[in-house]
């Protein structure tokens, strides 16, 4: 286990200061470490994170690293600094996010008034139909998102009715791609609805 200072060396480490310098973003994985990141270094993530706070684009690579709801709480705290973003990008494929996670998560997306680009993989973390809810509604908020890819495989989802009817409140959504374990396809009615909501020019939910 690594301690305090060791997490605090590496997530400064991993940080692109080049790209940020010059782009205006920054993109920090953490998906490849030996060591699993955890609640206490998602903490320090999301304390470190905030110096950037004026960017435009972010990414962030923390998958299979242990992070729970609580740790999402962290992370989240840092989050709400990135008000302005107009590119976010989140991966916490297998973790331990569950209900309440997906809950805090959802408050803060809501917060992205200016996002375009909007990528968020939940896969494998105990989600259920309550947390696609709250990540519809929230998204429904981000009036001005033209690209949303949502991946939810891996968890206790099956109702994409409310993602549906929240999506098609997007009039500037023309990239869409959800991953639910479920063929939309199947249900013709329900993809003829959103696809006369929206004009898109990629329309996908599996």
């Amino acid at each position: 286990m690594m301690i305090n200072d060791e997490l605090l060396a590496l997530i400064n480490h991993l940080i692109d200061q080049k790209q940020f310098q010059e782009q205006n973003s920054f993109e920090i994985h953490m998906e490849d470490i030996t060591a699993k990141l955890k609640d206490e270094g998602a903490l320090i993530l999301g304390s470190e994170i905030q110096k950037y706070k004026h960017i435009n684009k972010l990414v962030l690579q923390i998958q299979n690293n242990h992070v729970s709801e609580k740790g999402i709480n962290f992370l989240i705290k840092g989050l709400s600094q990135f008000t302005h973003l107009n590119h976010f990008s989140l991966n916490l494929r297998g973790n331990f996010i569950w209900q309440n996670g997906a809950q805090s998560l959802s408050q803060y997306i809501q917060s992205l008034l200016q996002v375009k680009y909007l990528e968020i993989n939940l896969e494998n973390n105990s989600i259920q139909n309550s947390g696609l809810e709250d990540l519809s509604a929230a998204i429904s908020q981000c009036s001005r998102l033209n690209t949303l890819i949502l991946n939810l495989k891996g968890n206790s989802v099956t109702n994409y009715i409310s993602i549906i009817n929240q999506i098609k409140k997007l009039k500037y959504l023309h990239f869409l791609k959800v991953l639910l374990n479920i063929n939309i396809n199947l249900d013709q009615k329900s993809k003829q609805t959103l696809q006369k909501s929206i004009r898109m020019t990629m329309f996908k939910i599996i």
